[in-house]
């Protein structure tokens, strides 16, 4: 099967570039360069947390991962945005009912990051809504999904 390969691009370091006329900046040249290089029906997929990128992306035909830690980041997107997306990747601790429920709604997968305790674990996989979980001890995590008798 074709991995999906991520380039994450979080906060830009570069001034505002609000004015009319501008030169596009370091950032925009940036998602540009990659957008130029990936097929959007391809497997390869940009990740940010940066708006701007995700919707400079989706723009142009792609779909990317929208990564936050506030899930009413999605709100932030329209509805048509919001279905165009890879994925909805969210920091573990903000994932509650009302944020799956919001993913099964639109069919959007829905990322835990970063998920390292067995409790969390077992929370997420009762949501029966998060389909890809991210964390520091893949050991530990296969495990706990084996024992469950999971998919690994």
């Amino acid at each position: 099967s074709p991995s999906t390969w991520l380039l994450v691009i979080s906060k830009s370091q570069f001034p505002s570039t609000e004015s009319a006329g501008r030169q596009p900046h370091l950032l925009e040249s940036l998602v540009d360069s990659c957008l130029e290089r990936i097929d959007p029906e391809g497997p390869h997929h940009l990740a940010s947390f940066h708006l701007g990128v995700v919707r400079r992306c989706l723009d142009a035909g792609h779909a990317p991962i929208l990564i936050t830690s506030d899930p009413r980041r999605l709100g932030e997107l329209t509805r048509s945005q919001q279905e165009r997306l890879f994925a909805y990747s969210v920091l573990h601790e903000r994932i509650d009912e009302d944020v799956a429920q919001a993913c099964r709604a639109r069919r959007l997968p829905l990322w835990a990051w970063t998920v390292d305790a067995a409790s969390d674990v077992e929370r997420l996989l009762e949501l029966e809504s998060v389909s890809a979980l991210c964390t520091n001890d893949v050991a530990f995590v296969r495990g706990l999904l084996r024992v469950r008798g999971e998919h690994v």
